[in-house]
């Protein structure tokens, strides 16, 4: 059974899927639920307090269901000033209300206040057994907003790419069918922990220019790459790389690997590799092509980095 936040998702029909047409900020609509029986409850879309309560009070009464609610691992932005780097499932306290960050815009301390509001609220309910997964930047094949098609135009134009940080920010990033893989498994296993709260990524350590070499070894290429400071992006209304913002970003996995079977994981080339021939064959146009004409005006005034 689905329910989704702006009533059907296109593409996700199936003689063996319910889907039921609702909003699920309109608690009236959440009402159909009452007519069905489950198990489970694997929450995408609350970002919210007011979302996730109108889910909690529509499944009211129901204790035994097993729910798991996909987080962010956007709520260690709420402790940004204090710890810079490996974060741990337990350092957020999302009990605290922590003093807004100005590093983040309004809408950004929103999602990630949301978030932790997210999180708070299902660890007050009474349902038999609480996940929350921290997931970091999430990848994959059919991924609307074509965070990875911001390199893969860039480095199949050959024309350079421009980096803020010389490409040295490091962070991890998340392959969705790893990702649902690992949801598969909680679904069909359980555990004897009653809450568990998990940060969910790949191993791998990247930086921009990692990932650039990545797609670079796909493609026998070597791309150019030029660094610039933040400023220059603002100057020039450029907007910059999707990855790699806010410094050394390195999530805390030692949890992750105790639950999440390693025999299932497809390893890093080999998505990369996924994403690079998905684009080759639809060449659609990332989110940030329109700044294209802009960059390379500016790459003509730098000195290359590689």
């Amino acid at each position: 059974m689905t329910f989704n936040r702006s009533g059907n998702v296109p593409g996700i029909e199936s003689d063996q899927l319910l889907t039921l047409k609702g909003d699920v900020t309109k608690r009236e609509d959440l009402d159909q639920l009452a007519d069905y029986q489950f198990e489970i409850v694997v929450d995408n879309i609350s970002v919210n307090k007011s979302i996730i309560s109108n889910l909690l009070e529509a499944l009211s009464g129901r204790n035994e269901i097993k729910y798991l609610l996909t987080s962010s691992s956007a709520v260690y932005h709420l402790i940004r000033n204090q710890k810079e780097n490996n974060f741990k499932e337990s350092d957020v306290d999302v009990y605290h209300q922590y003093e807004r960050n100005s590093l983040f815009q309004d809408r950004e301390w929103d999602y990630i206040q949301g978030k932790a509001d997210c999180e708070r609220l299902l660890l007050d309910s009474n349902f038999s057994q609480k996940v929350i997964i921290r997931p970091n930047v999430i990848l994959g094949k059919r991924d609307p907003i074509k965070r990875t098609n911001y390199f893969l135009e860039r480095v199949h134009d050959k024309e350079g790419v421009l980096l803020p940080d010389e490409g040295h920010n490091t962070y991890h990033l998340v392959y969705s069918t790893n990702m649902a893989r690992f949801y598969f498994d909680l679904i069909k296993n359980s555990n004897n922990r009653e809450n568990l709260i998990v940060n969910y990524a790949q191993d791998e350590i990247f930086t921009n220019k990692k990932l650039i070499s990545m797609i670079d070894k796909c493609n026998n290429f070597e791309t150019p790459i030029f660094n610039v400071g933040k400023e220059k992006f603002v100057e020039n209304e450029i907007t910059p790389p999707p990855f790699g913002k806010w410094g050394k970003y390195e999530l805390d996995l030692t949890l992750l690997k105790e639950v999440e079977s390693q025999q299932t994981i497809t390893p890093v080339v080999d998505w990369i590799k996924d994403l690079n021939d998905e684009y080759l064959q639809l060449r659609e146009e990332s989110y940030a092509f329109s700044f294209r004409e802009k960059e390379r005006a500016l790459i003509k005034t730098l000195g290359k980095v590689k």
